[in-house]
């Protein structure tokens, strides 16, 4: 867990400096989906997709958690990342440590219950 919240200040700040780094985007909605923010975890992996390369290897990854986050399949077990470093040009290097002990799961989009 400490891992993936050391990433969340480095993602942020590299974001600010450049809106346009993509992988950012996909990692910073790794850190809200695995923090339970299902909002802001839609939001970065939406801007994800809009901003990075058709044939970028996360985007089935992305594709698939937003798929989950609609309740459209089974959830899925997010390999954790460990938090590197900051390259030169800010963006942050992650890379996937060992298979995650405790799946992130999300809640099934359901309509909202009304109130009695």
């Amino acid at each position: 867990m400490n891992d993936v919240n050391a990433a969340y200040d480095p993602l942020r700040t590299a974001l600010q400096l450049n809106p346009t780094l993509y992988k950012a985007h996909a990692y910073l909605g790794f850190v809200y989906d695995y923090r339970s923010d299902f909002v802001r975890a839609r939001a970065e992996y939406e801007e994800f997709l809009r901003v990075a390369p058709r044939e970028h290897d996360l985007r089935d990854d992305v594709t698939e958690r937003l798929k989950k986050l609609s309740g459209n399949g089974p959830y899925p077990t997010l390999t954790p990342l460990t938090f590197v470093s900051l390259t030169p040009t800010g963006s942050p290097t992650l890379t996937p440590t060992s298979p995650a002990t405790k799946p992130v799961t999300t809640p099934l989009a359901t309509s909202p219950t009304p109130a009695k």
